[in-house]
């Protein structure tokens, strides 16, 4: 009776903790897989980045003779712009001073006439207040 389901009770109560205790075990060893996971991904990644970096250096380190050439080129291109821009610039200011010499040749055409009317308009004037 009575005993024997108080047994079958306390048995029952004894595996439900068991299981809930080997659950526990099992997330808290989960953990400890992760972390030594997530771990060991951070340290292959480092070791790639370390790779790449030595990779490169030791490119340069090959590539060294060509790298002086480069430079040079790059010197000689930079310079060749620079003498362009200042072709340019020169060649602006003739255009420049062509069209300037232009509008003054017009400026001052038009200021003489001006100067002309002017002078007529007070020879003119003086004509007819003598005849007047």
């Amino acid at each position: 009776g009575a005993a024997w389901e108080q047994w079958a009770g306390m048995k029952d109560a004894v595996k439900g903790a068991k299981m809930k205790v080997q659950r526990m075990l099992l997330k808290v060893r989960n953990r400890e897989i992760s972390g030594a996971f997530s771990r060991w991904a951070e340290m292959t990644a480092e070791v790639k980045d370390q790779r790449a970096r030595l990779t490169r250096i030791i490119s340069r380190a090959r590539n060294q003779g060509l790298l002086p050439a480069f430079n040079r080129w790059t010197a000689n291109v930079d310079e060749l712009k620079h003498r362009r821009a200042t072709i340019e610039r020169v060649m602006g200011r003739a255009r420049n001073r062509g069209v300037y010499a232009g509008f003054n040749r017009w400026y001052e055409a038009v200021k003489e006439q001006k100067e002309a009317r002017t002078r007529i308009t007070r020879a003119l004037s003086k004509l007819k207040n003598r005849r007047a």
